[in-house]
C-alpha cells in the first residue's frame, strides 16, 4: 500500500530547454516602444481567455461584460485604433472581481494600460515641436544637484560597506570586483570626482545583483552612482551647449519624420546618449526612444515548441521497501509520468512550470508481528516548480507537489488462534491513515526528484548564463536597452531592444505573421549593426571563436566553421567603425563585413571590405547575386581606380575563405535545433520574408504535441 517514484528523469536537457525557451530577459513595467508588439499579445491573450472561458450562459455574459468582441476587433485593426474602445475595454478589466484578479484576466489589464500610454504618446512630427519646447522651457534634469546627489550617495555606500562586511572571507573579493577601493575618494573630495568612475562602478553592481540575495541594496547604490554621475556632468554643462544640442536634435528630428535619413540617426542617437549620460530632458529622451527605439529582435515559440524541448517519459519498475505506521512492506512499484512544460498568463515577465506528474502502481505484502497483509496500491502524485525567467536569470519558487492514494486489500493472514477478527477490523479501519501517509511519502519523493535533478541543472545553466552573457554585457556597457519576455497560455514571447544609450533601433512595427506557427523569428537590421558596433568594434576574433558558440548550443558547428578542414586557421580584426552591417530591403539582404586586418596560419593580410548581396526566392533560397565584392576599406569600387598586385592577391585569398561562409546558395528549408529538442523532429522553416528592414522567418515543428504534465482546469468563472 505503499510506493517509490521510481525512474532516472534525464533533466540537463530539460533545464537546458527551460533556459533556451524563456530566453532569459525581463519585462519592465513601463517599456517603450511596444506599439506593434502589444496587439499581437491581446489577440493571443484574448483567444485565449475565449477557449478557457468555454461555451455556456455564463461564459457568455463574461464575454460580453468585458466586451471581448471589441478587444478583438481593436487588436486586429490594420488602420487606426479608436483609444475610447479600448480605454472602455480596459476599464471593464479593471473592475475588482477575484476572478479578474486571476493571471489571465491581470495580464490583459496590463497589456490593455501599456497600450493606452504608447497610443498617447507624441507622435514622429511631434517630436520636433517637443524638442523646441524643451529649449524655450530651459533646461530640465531628472537628478538633483551634484552636491546633493554626493550627500545621497555616501548614505547608500555606507550602507553596502557594511552589508559587504558581513560577508566575511568573501568580502575582500567583492571589493575587488566592484573596484572598491576607488569610491572613498571620490565621494570625499569634490574636485576628484570622475563620473566615469561612478559608471563603471555602478555597472559592476548592476552586473552582479541577481547573484546575491540583497538585489535591492546593489541596485540602490548602482542608481545613486548614476545620478551623481548625471548631476556632476549636468553641472559642468553649460547653458549655450545645451540650448545647441536640443537645437540640433529638434532639426534632426524634422528631418528624419520627413525622410529617415542614416545621418539624422545617427545625430539624434548622440545627443539622446549625450542628455541621458546628463539626465537631462528624461521625458524628451523617452518621447523619442518610444518612437525610434523599438525593439529589434523577436522571438515567438509556441508552447508546443517548448514543451518539446523539456519533456520527458518516466517508466521505471523498482523494488519497494518501506515502513509505515508501524508495519514493513515489501514489493515492487512501477511508476509511469511525464514531465513537462505549462505556461501562465503574464504580462510582466515569462511565467513557466515545470512539472513531474505520473502514477505509481504498487504490490506489496505488510508485515506487522502476527499479521500479514497482501495489497495492491494506485497513487498519482505531481511536482511543479514555478519560474520566472527575466534578463537576471531564472528564478524560481519552492518546489510544490500532491498525492493522492488508494488502495485495495487483497489479503489478510493472521498466525495466532485468536484476535483475528479485531485484527481485521484494524486493519480496514486504518486504511484511510496509510493511504494518506502513502500520498505523503509520494509527494516528498516527486519533490525531491524534481529538486534533485531539475533545479540542480537550472541553478548551473543559470549561473553560466549570468557569467557569461549578462554580467560581462553589463560591465561593459553593452546591455540590450530593454529585453522583455511575456507569455500567453498557449506562447512565449521575448522581445529585445539591442542598443546602447548612443544608438537607435528599428522605427517600425514588426511585419505581422501568422498565428500557427511553433517558432517565428523578426529581425531588424539595426539589431544586427547595432551589435556589431557594440560588441566587434576594434575585436579580434578566431575561426574557432565563431565556432564555440554553435558547439554549445547546438553540440556541432556549420560546414563553414569546420575546425577539422586542412586550410589554415584565420582570425579577423574588425574595423573601428561599422564592423558588420545587415541592410534588407524588398526580398533583398546586403551584408558587409568590415575588418582593419585578418590572419591566414602565419600571414597577416590587410583590412578589407567584403560584401554579399542575397535575393530571397519563391522557394526558400538565399541566392548571392553576384561574387563577393572584396575591396580595401573606403574604396569606391565605382570610382574605377584599380587595385594594386598585392591587393589584388589578399582579394583571392580572402575570396577562397569566405565562399564557405557566404556561399552562392543558401537553402531556407530547415532551422538547427538546439541539443535539448534533438530527436523531437525537424524544424522546418514555412516562409521566409525580408522587407522595409525586417527579415521575418516562421517555422513549425514537425513533432506530435508532447505531454505537459499535470492535467489543467479548463472551466470559465462563475457569473460576475
Amino acid at each position: 500500500m505503499t510506493h517509490q517514484t521510481g525512474g532516472h528523469v534525464e533533466a540537463r536537457s530539460a533545464a537546458r530547454a527551460c533556459l533556451l525557451v524563456g530566453l532569459l530577459f525581463t519585462t519592465p513595467p513601463a517599456a517603450r516602444g511596444d506599439a506593434g508588439i502589444i496587439p499581437e499579445y491581446l489577440r493571443r491573450s484574448q483567444h485565449d481567455l475565449d477557449q478557457q472561458l468555454g461555451p455556456g450562459e455564463i461564459a457568455d455574459g463574461w464575454r460580453k461584460f468585458l466586451k471581448l468582441d471589441v478587444l478583438r476587433r481593436q487588436a486586429a485593426a490594420e488602420g487606426p485604433v479608436d483609444t475610447a474602445q479600448v480605454r472602455t475595454v480596459r476599464d471593464r478589466f479593471a473592475y475588482d472581481h477575484e476572478v479578474l484578479r486571476r493571471p489571465a484576466y491581470a495580464a490583459i489589464r496590463e497589456a490593455l494600460d501599456a497600450w493606452l500610454a504608447e497610443r498617447a504618446a507624441p507622435s514622429p512630427p511631434q517630436l520636433a515641436e517637443l524638442a523646441r519646447r524643451a529649449l524655450s522651457d530651459g533646461p530640465a534634469t531628472g537628478h538633483p544637484a551634484s552636491a546633493t546627489a554626493r550627500e545621497d550617495l555616501r548614505g547608500t555606500v555606507e550602507q553596502l560597506d557594511l552589508y559587504l562586511a558581513s560577508l566575511g572571507a568573501n568580502d575582500a573579493g567583492w571589493r575587488r570586483y566592484l573596484e572598491w577601493e576607488a569610491l572613498p575618494t571620490e565621494l570625499t573630495d569634490g574636485r576628484q570626482v570622475r563620473p566615469d568612475v561612478l559608471e563603471r562602478v555602478s555597472r559592476r553592481l548592476e552586473a552582479a545583483a541577481p547573484l546575491l540575495s540583497r538585489r535591492s541594496g546593489f541596485r540602490e547604490t548602482a542608481l545613486s552612482l548614476r545620478r551623481a554621475a548625471a548631476a556632476i556632468r549636468a553641472d559642468a554643462t553649460s547653458p549655450e551647449e545645451l540650448a545647441t544640442r536640443l537645437d540640433g536634435l529638434a532639426q534632426s528630428l524634422d528631418y528624419y519624420a520627413r525622410d529617415p535619413a542614416p545621418v539624422d540617426a545617427e545625430r539624434i542617437a548622440a545627443t539622446l546618449g549625450w542628455l541621458q549620460e546628463r539626465g537631462m530632458q528624461p521625458q524628451l529622451v523617452d518621447a523619442v526612444r518610444r518612437q525610434y527605439c523599438r525593439p529589434n529582435l523577436l522571438i515567438d515559440a509556441s508552447r508546443k515548441f517548448a514543451a518539446a524541448g523539456v519533456a520527458q517519459e518516466v517508466d521505471a519498475t523498482s523494488p519497494l521497501r518501506d515502513w509505515i505506521r508501524g508495519t514493513q512492506y515489501v514489493g515492487t512499484a512501477h511508476t509511469r509520468g511525464t514531465l513537462g512544460l505549462r505556461l501562465s498568463p503574464s504580462y510582466r515577465h515569462a511565467s513557466v512550470r515545470v512539472e513531474l506528474a505520473g502514477r505509481t502502481t504498487a504490490q506489496s505484502t505488510g508485515s506487522n508481528g502476527p499479521l500479514t497483509v497482501r495489497s495492491t496500491s494506485i497513487t498519482d502524485f505531481t511536482a511543479t516548480i514555478p519560474l520566472t525567467v527575466d534578463g537576471e536569470g531564472i528564478q524560481n519558487e519552492s518546489t510544490q507537489a500532491a498525492a493522492s492514494s488508494r488502495s485495495s486489500i487483497l489479503g489478510i493472514f493472521w498466525n495466532r488462534l485468536l484476535g483475528r477478527r479485531s485484527a481485521v477490523r484494524s486493519v480496514y479501519a486504518d486504511q484511510a491513515a496509510t493511504d494518506r501517509a502513502v500520498a505523503d511519502r509520494a509527494e516528498q519523493a516527486a519533490q525531491r526528484q524534481l529538486d534533485e535533478q531539475v533545479r540542480r541543472q537550472l541553478a548551473q545553466l543559470n549561473d553560466t548564463y549570468l557569467r557569461e552573457v549578462y554580467i560581462p554585457l553589463t560591465v561593459r556597457g553593452n546591455a540590450p536597452q530593454e529585453v522583455r519576455c511575456r507569455t500567453t497560455d498557449q506562447q512565449l514571447s521575448v522581445a529585445v531592444t539591442v542598443a546602447t544609450a548612443f544608438q537607435l533601433a528599428s522605427a517600425s512595427d514588426p511585419p505581422r505573421l501568422a498565428e500557427d506557427h511553433d517558432l517565428a523569428l523578426r529581425l531588424h537590421q539595426s539589431c544586427v549593426n547595432n551589435a556589431g558596433s557594440s560588441l566587434l568594434a576594434r575585436r579580434r576574433v578566431s575561426e574557432q571563436q565563431l565556432a564555440d558558440p554553435w558547439h554549445r548550443l547546438f553540440d556541432t558547428a556549420p560546414a563553414a566553421l569546420d575546425s577539422s578542414s586542412p586550410d589554415e586557421p584565420w582570425t579577423v580584426t574588425f574595423a573601428d567603425e561599422c564592423p558588420l552591417t545587415l541592410a534588407i530591403g524588398a526580398s533583398l539582404l546586403t551584408v558587409e563585413l568590415r575588418a582593419n586586418r585578418f590572419t591566414v596560419g602565419d600571414a597577416d593580410l590587410p583590412g578589407m571590405s567584403i560584401t554579399a548581396v542575397y535575393a530571397l526566392s519563391d522557394e526558400r533560397l538565399a541566392l548571392r547575386q553576384g561574387s563577393l565584392q572584396i575591396v580595401p576599406l573606403n574604396h569606391d569600387p565605382a570610382s574605377g581606380s584599380p587595385l594594386g598586385a598585392r591587393q589584388q592577391v589578399v582579394r583571392s585569398m580572402l575570396r577562397k575563405r569566405f565562399e564557405r561562409l557566404l556561399p552562392e546558395r543558401i537553402e531556407l528549408e530547415r532551422l538547427p535545433l538546439p541539443a535539448a529538442w534533438r530527436g523531437r523532429g525537424p524544424l522546418r522553416i514555412e516562409s521566409v520574408t525580408a522587407d522595409n528592414g525586417w527579415l521575418a522567418l516562421a517555422c513549425q515543428l514537425d513533432a506530435p504535441e508532447q505531454p505537459t504534465g499535470a492535467s489543467a482546469s479548463t472551466s470559465g468563472p462563475s457569473a460576475p
